[in-house]
């Protein structure tokens, strides 16, 4: 009951307690103080050449000529290259296109202002980098206002929301990698803000950036779906009006790909790689279940422990009778909904050459989100439960924050993937302890 107590004064305070214009003087200044950390963090770039490649180039073609064709990349995008796609002969990026159009401005800007380089798909790279690191920062001052909203306690979000940037795989994985799951973070974290409106005339508009989300990156479905069941049974008021403009979004991106692709959704929406060895079985399922949370190369809780806490505030979301009790529901529905749909991905559970649990971290926000109840469950504990719990939760911290700054800033852990021999043609090194990709680079490895 204490607890209940204490979240119903959070919903009473939230950011409009704290004031507005507070909230957002020191979400910009977190921004700034994380976006120069991040430049810091050199290795991440190297993923720039991968998934991401054709990101930028996307905006560039999109701002200079209109279009999506990469042709005038020339032979710097090479057609065999397993993300393009060729649509007449000409190459298109084969990845979804919501993040060529969310970072339009920072590709835009720096296109302005950095200094010319030896060629277009260099420039592309430094841009990427850029607008990585932008996104990643972005996150992390956004994350901060919705706790703030949350808990109306500031330098708990404070606390929480630098976990989150620099303790947790968000930073070796984003600060820097222009992957579609960094671009898609921001829009769902704008989406729960709008949720959590005091003002619910905002509710419906949390439609537009999960729709944003859906084009940004597939696997973002399942909060998509969890988060528009709560808004149908706990905002009922905005529910008309939040399905109205999902439903309008949504045809208006079935019908760009009719145009463009000439199917009802683009290509990387479908595609589904069956192939042996990456053939769905009950067992390679398990896996996924079992790999994603604990395999020691590729397991969240192996790589960012600390998360491991939210498990507390889900099983504590789920008694509660409290005003934000529904609200933390949705959030571990679509957890655990996510959890399960990446691990049905036939194709390489593990996400291939990849730095730790990659298909996780676009939900790493929702699991710092549910520390909260957590956290309130352990003031509500007695001292006894205290200490023992206490120095835990000091360790998981200590090695999250070790993991994520040796990783943002050493080569060696990404290169774990290839060296000595492939993860794809040898996935069994996933569950190898004696070779650790986080310990690669340091005197224990």
């Amino acid at each position: 009951m204490r607890g209940e107590a204490r979240d119903a004064d959070h919903l009473a305070r939230g950011a409009a307690g704290t004031g507005r214009w507070r909230v957002a003087a020191l979400a910009l200044v977190l921004f700034a103080l994380t976006l120069a950390l991040y430049r810091q963090a050199s290795a991440p770039a190297l993923y720039n050449t991968t998934d991401p490649l054709l990101i930028v180039p996307s905006s560039l073609s999109l701002l200079h000529d209109g279009d999506l064709d990469l042709s005038e990349f020339g032979s710097a995008v090479d057609p065999e290259f397993y993300g393009v796609v060729l649509i007449d002969g000409r190459p298109y990026n084969r990845y979804p296109v919501g993040t060529s159009l969310l970072i339009l401005p920072i590709v835009w800007f720096a296109d302005h202002v950095l200094p010319p380089s030896e060629t277009p798909m260099a420039l592309a790279l430094r841009i990427a980098s850029i607008a990585a690191k932008v996104l990643a920062a972005v996150s992390v001052a956004l994350l901060f206002v919705l706790l703030v909203e949350l808990t109306g306690e500031p330098r708990l979000a404070l606390g929480l929301a630098l976990v989150f940037g620099f303790a947790t795989v968000h930073l070796p994985i984003h600060a820097g990698g222009l992957f579609t799951h960094n671009a898609v973070i921001p829009e769902i974290l704008v989406a729960l803000l709008l949720l959590v409106e005091p003002d619910r005339r905002l509710v419906a508009l949390a439609a537009l950036p999960l729709a944003a989300a859906f084009v940004t990156r597939p696997t973002s479905a399942p909060v998509i779906a969890c988060l528009s069941l709560y808004v149908a049974r706990h905002r009922p008021e905005a529910w008309p009006r939040y399905a109205l403009y999902g439903g309008l979004l949504g045809a208006l991106f079935v019908a760009w790909s009719l145009w463009m692709y000439g199917a009802l959704l683009p290509p990387y929406y479908v595609s589904y790689d069956g192939s042996s060895p990456y053939v769905m079985s009950a067992s390679r399922f398990a896996e996924g279940l079992v790999g994603h949370l604990v395999s020691p190369n590729r397991g969240l809780f192996a790589f960012t422990p600390i998360v491991a806490f939210a498990l507390w505030g889900m099983l504590r979301a789920l008694g509660a009778r409290s005003p934000r009790a529904a609200f933390y529901r949705a959030l571990s529905l679509a957890v655990v909904v996510h959890w399960v749909t990446i691990s049905l991905i036939a194709r390489k559970w593990w996400a291939g050459w990849s730095f730790g649990p990659r298909h996780v971290v676009e939900i790493l926000p929702l699991l710092i989100v549910l520390l909260v109840p957590a956290i309130d469950a352990f003031r509500g504990s007695s001292r006894r439960v205290r200490a023992v719990l206490a120095p835990v939760a000091a360790a998981a911290l200590a090695w999250s924050l070790f993991v994520a700054i040796h990783s943002a800033t050493s080569a060696e852990p990404q290169a774990w993937s290839a060296v000595p021999v492939s993860v794809d043609e040898h996935p069994e090194r996933i569950w190898d302890w004696r070779d650790l990709q986080v310990l690669r680079g340091t005197r224990w490895q």
